[in-house]
Protein backbone atom coordinates (compact mmCIF):
# COMPACT_ATOMS: atom_id res chain seq x y z
CA UNK A 1 0.00 0.00 0.00
CA UNK A 2 3.12 2.20 0.86
CA UNK A 3 4.23 1.28 -2.52
CA UNK A 4 1.19 2.90 -4.16
CA UNK A 5 1.43 5.97 -2.47
CA UNK A 6 5.19 6.83 -2.97
CA UNK A 7 4.51 6.22 -6.67
CA UNK A 8 1.53 8.51 -6.81
CA UNK A 9 3.50 11.04 -5.16
CA UNK A 10 6.22 9.92 -7.77
CA UNK A 11 4.33 10.65 -10.67
CA UNK A 12 2.72 13.84 -9.36
CA UNK A 13 6.21 15.74 -8.34
CA UNK A 14 6.97 14.29 -12.06
CA UNK A 15 4.35 16.36 -13.78
CA UNK A 16 4.95 19.20 -11.79
CA UNK A 17 8.07 19.62 -13.35
CA UNK A 18 7.02 19.06 -16.78
CA UNK A 19 4.67 21.88 -16.31
CA UNK A 20 6.95 24.15 -14.78
CA UNK A 21 9.42 23.44 -16.94
CA UNK A 22 7.07 24.82 -19.68
CA UNK A 23 6.82 28.26 -17.85
CA UNK A 24 10.39 29.38 -19.84
CA UNK A 25 9.25 28.04 -23.33
CA UNK A 26 10.41 29.73 -25.80
CA UNK A 27 8.98 31.22 -29.01
CA UNK A 28 8.27 28.37 -31.68
CA UNK A 29 9.80 28.02 -34.55
CA UNK A 30 8.99 30.27 -37.41
CA UNK A 31 7.95 33.29 -35.04
CA UNK A 32 9.62 35.64 -33.32
CA UNK A 33 9.39 37.59 -29.90
CA UNK A 34 8.81 41.76 -30.36
CA UNK A 35 8.24 44.53 -28.22
CA UNK A 36 8.49 48.03 -28.55
CA UNK A 37 6.06 51.66 -27.65
CA UNK A 38 3.88 53.22 -29.78
CA UNK A 39 3.37 56.56 -29.75
CA UNK A 40 1.25 59.03 -31.23
CA UNK A 41 1.74 63.51 -31.39
CA UNK A 42 5.18 61.84 -29.22
CA UNK A 43 2.97 60.60 -26.90
CA UNK A 44 2.37 56.94 -25.97
CA UNK A 45 -0.70 55.58 -27.17
CA UNK A 46 -2.94 54.66 -24.26
CA UNK A 47 -4.67 51.84 -25.41
CA UNK A 48 -5.15 50.11 -28.56
CA UNK A 49 -3.73 46.96 -30.74
CA UNK A 50 -0.73 45.95 -33.25
CA UNK A 51 -1.30 43.40 -35.16
CA UNK A 52 1.21 41.25 -36.96
CA UNK A 53 0.12 39.63 -40.63
CA UNK A 54 2.64 37.59 -42.66
CA UNK A 55 3.08 39.47 -45.86
CA UNK A 56 1.72 37.42 -48.68
CA UNK A 57 3.22 39.98 -51.75
CA UNK A 58 6.48 39.02 -50.65
CA UNK A 59 6.39 34.81 -50.29
CA UNK A 60 5.48 35.03 -46.01
CA UNK A 61 3.14 32.98 -44.71
CA UNK A 62 1.77 32.00 -41.05
CA UNK A 63 -0.23 32.93 -38.27
CA UNK A 64 -1.29 36.27 -37.66
CA UNK A 65 -0.07 37.80 -34.24
CA UNK A 66 -2.07 40.47 -32.15
CA UNK A 67 -0.77 42.59 -29.49
CA UNK A 68 -2.34 44.58 -27.03
CA UNK A 69 -1.16 48.41 -26.16
CA UNK A 70 -1.42 49.34 -22.67
CA UNK A 71 0.71 52.69 -21.73
CA UNK A 72 2.07 52.95 -24.89
CA UNK A 73 3.77 49.35 -24.38
CA UNK A 74 3.00 46.38 -26.49
CA UNK A 75 5.23 42.51 -26.46
CA UNK A 76 4.29 39.61 -27.74
CA UNK A 77 3.27 36.49 -25.59
CA UNK A 78 6.31 34.36 -24.16
CA UNK A 79 4.74 31.13 -25.62
CA UNK A 80 3.77 32.87 -28.99
CA UNK A 81 4.85 35.81 -31.61
CA UNK A 82 4.96 37.84 -34.75
CA UNK A 83 5.92 35.49 -38.13
CA UNK A 84 9.27 35.36 -38.70
CA UNK A 85 10.43 37.61 -42.14
CA UNK A 86 8.27 40.21 -43.83
CA UNK A 87 4.88 41.34 -42.34
CA UNK A 88 2.37 44.47 -42.52
CA UNK A 89 1.59 45.95 -39.69
CA UNK A 90 -1.66 47.23 -38.02
CA UNK A 91 -2.27 49.39 -35.58
CA UNK A 92 -5.08 51.13 -33.77
CA UNK A 93 -5.19 53.59 -30.94
CA UNK A 94 -7.91 54.62 -28.38
CA UNK A 95 -8.09 57.12 -25.24
CA UNK A 96 -9.51 54.77 -23.31
CA UNK A 97 -9.54 50.62 -23.05
CA UNK A 98 -12.06 49.24 -25.07
CA UNK A 99 -14.26 47.15 -24.18
CA UNK A 100 -16.97 44.84 -24.94
CA UNK A 101 -18.43 47.74 -26.98
CA UNK A 102 -15.73 49.05 -29.30
CA UNK A 103 -18.25 52.06 -30.02
CA UNK A 104 -17.31 53.86 -26.64
CA UNK A 105 -13.80 53.43 -27.19
CA UNK A 106 -12.61 57.25 -28.79
CA UNK A 107 -10.22 56.22 -31.55
CA UNK A 108 -6.99 58.38 -31.55
CA UNK A 109 -6.15 57.93 -35.30
CA UNK A 110 -7.09 56.07 -38.60
CA UNK A 111 -6.08 52.63 -38.38
CA UNK A 112 -1.84 52.59 -39.45
CA UNK A 113 -0.38 50.29 -41.67
CA UNK A 114 2.87 50.12 -42.76
CA UNK A 115 5.55 47.02 -43.76
CA UNK A 116 8.48 45.78 -41.82
CA UNK A 117 11.00 42.60 -41.71
CA UNK A 118 10.83 40.40 -38.34
CA UNK A 119 14.33 38.41 -38.72
CA UNK A 120 15.78 39.00 -35.46
CA UNK A 121 14.87 37.94 -32.25
CA UNK A 122 14.13 38.91 -30.15
CA UNK A 123 13.40 42.33 -31.89
CA UNK A 124 12.29 45.65 -31.04
CA UNK A 125 10.20 47.38 -33.24
CA UNK A 126 8.96 51.39 -31.91
CA UNK A 127 6.48 52.60 -34.04
CA UNK A 128 5.57 56.28 -34.25
CA UNK A 129 1.70 56.94 -35.71
CA UNK A 130 2.24 59.82 -38.22
CA UNK A 131 0.02 62.80 -37.61
CA UNK A 132 -3.08 62.49 -39.96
Amino acid sequence: MNARIIFAATGIAAGLTLALAGCGRRVPEGLVAVNGVVTFQSRPVPYGEVVFEPDPTKGNRGPQCRCAINNGAYATRTDFGAPRGPVIVMVTGFTQPPGFDYLEARPLFTAHSFTADLSAEPLRLDIVVPAE
